[in-house]
C-alpha cells in the first residue's frame, strides 16, 4: 500500500513539473491589434529603413475603445507612406493598428481608411485678413475671391460674429487673388470657394425638428447652392457653444444645433473657383 502511495506521489510530482515547464515554455501573449477612429493631428516623414518609406503619425481618438483608448487620447504611430495616399493632416481616419511593441516603439498602422475631414485647428501663418484671438478654440477659414457679390454676405456675417466673439472665435479670410492665399488653398487640398469651421465644411442644421444638410462650398445663396450665407453663423455659434459649453455671455441660446456628418469630403478637383 505504501509503495502504491509513493508511486502515485511521484507521478503527480512529475506531472506538476511538466505542467510548470510547459507553462514556462509558452510565449507571452501579444497585445492584440485594435481599430481606432480619430483625426490625424500630426504627420512627419521618418528616415527610410530597409528600402521602405515611413511616416510618424499622431492620431487623436474621437471614439473610445473600451478598456484601451479614451476619447482625446493621442496615439503615436508609424505607417508606410504608400498607405497614406489621399490622406492628409486633419483627416478623420479609421486605422487598424498592429500589436504594441515591447520596446516602446510606435505601433504600426496595418490598414488606414479616410472617412473625411476631422475636427482640427490648423490656422495659417498668413491670411488676407485675420480677426479674433489666436487662442480661440473655434477657427473659421474662408477661401473665396473676396469682393464678389455672392460671397460678400458671408464675409459681412463672419465679421459681425468675429466682433461679437473676439476671444472665442478666430476668422481668417483668404482671397483667391492673393498668392499666399492660393498657397493655403493648396495646403488645405481645396479647389473652390470653401468655408472651413475647425477644418470641416459639412454639417447638419436642425431647426423645428427638421434636419438640413449643408456643405459650405462653391457659390452660396443660389437655387442650386448647397448653403445660404446665413447658415454659416448658425453653425459657428453652435460650435462655440458645443466647445465652450453654456453661453458665458448671458445672451439667449441660439436656435440651432448643428451636427457634423460622418463624411467631410473635399470639393472635387478641377471645379472652378467661385
Amino acid at each position: 500500500m505504501k509503495s502504491r502511495v509513493l508511486a502515485l506521489a511521484v507521478i503527480v510530482g512529475l506531472a506538476c513539473c511538466a505542467l510548470a515547464l510547459g507553462a514556462e515554455a509558452q510565449p507571452a501573449p501579444e497585445s492584440p491589434s485594435l481599430t481606432v477612429i480619430g483625426a490625424l493631428v500630426k504627420i512627419e516623414k521618418l528616415e527610410s529603413a530597409d528600402g521602405e518609406e515611413w511616416s510618424a503619425l499622431s492620431l487623436r481618438a474621437d471614439r473610445p475603445v473600451e478598456g484601451q483608448v479614451a476619447v482625446g487620447d493621442v496615439l503615436s504611430l508609424r505607417c508606410l507612406r504608400s498607405k497614406l495616399k489621399g490622406i492628409g493632416l486633419g483627416d478623420e481616419v479609421k486605422a487598424t493598428l498592429g500589436p504594441a511593441a515591447e520596446d516602446g516603439k510606435r505601433r504600426v498602422v496595418e490598414e488606414i481608411t479616410r472617412l473625411g475631414r476631422g475636427e482640427f485647428l490648423n490656422p495659417a501663418e498668413k491670411a488676407t485678413e485675420d480677426l479674433g484671438s489666436p487662442n480661440a478654440k473655434v477657427l473659421v477659414k474662408m477661401f473665396a475671391p473676396l469682393g464678389i457679390a455672392c460671397h460678400q454676405t458671408t464675409v459681412d456675417l463672419l465679421k459681425e460674429l468675429a466682433a461679437e466673439e473676439p476671444e472665442r472665435l478666430r476668422v481668417q479670410f483668404f482671397d483667391f487673388h492673393d498668392r499666399e492665399a492660393v498657397a493655403e488653398v493648396n495646403r488645405e487640398r481645396l479647389s473652390c470657394a470653401t468655408v472651413l469651421i475647425n477644418n470641416r465644411y459639412r454639417f447638419v442644421i436642425e431647426k423645428d425638428g427638421e434636419k438640413r444638410h449643408v456643405a459650405f462650398t462653391h457659390r452660396p445663396n443660389a437655387e442650386k447652392s448647397s448653403y445660404n450665407s446665413e447658415d454659416v453663423p448658425v453653425v459657428v455659434r453652435a460650435e462655440i457653444k458645443r466647445i465652450y459649453g453654456a453661453d458665458e455671455s448671458g445672451k439667449p441660446d441660439k436656435p440651432a444645433n448643428p451636427e457634423e456628418t460622418p463624411s467631410g469630403e473635399t470639393p472635387a478637383a478641377g471645379q472652378p473657383a467661385e
